[in-house]
């Protein structure tokens, strides 16, 4: 069930539970913070692959694709890909995942090889939880 306030945290002195932006986090490509602290910035997974990464300039056509689905039992997963052109598009949502107690991320970067023109992958996947216990 999801709360009808994520403000409840003191990370910064506009954190509070009386907060008058109403802070209710529906969006789960954004970072649970107060929205209103990042200016002019917009935070999520959508940002973050709106930026080529360095680690990738000497790859050719790169497409990356970023699944967040609840573990363990897996949902309607949160799909992003950055496409060759840098375009980045939102395959699938789900605002819920953003209170789950666990989810797994997976990764994938293809991209042509400049030794043969092949196209090659790679992945990986980690499963992040909100507590240790």
């Amino acid at each position: 069930m999801p709360p009808t306030d994520e403000d409840a945290t003191t990370e910064d002195e506009s954190d509070s539970v009386d907060d008058a932006s109403g802070e209710v986090l529906t969006d789960a490509t954004e970072f649970p913070d107060d929205l209103s602290d990042t200016g002019t910035s917009s935070p999520g997974l959508v940002t973050l692959f709106d930026q080529a990464t360095l680690s990738a300039v000497g790859l050719l056509d790169v497409r990356t694709e970023v699944v967040v689905t609840k573990y363990p039992d897996g949902s309607t997963p949160i799909r992003i890909r950055r496409e060759i052109d840098g375009t980045v598009s939102v395959l699938s949502h789900n605002a819920d995942l953003v209170y789950e107690d666990m989810v797994r991320v997976a990764l994938k970067i293809t991209y042509k090889s400049t030794a043969d023109g092949r196209t090659r992958s790679i992945s990986g996947q980690t499963i992040i939880s909100k507590s240790s216990q």
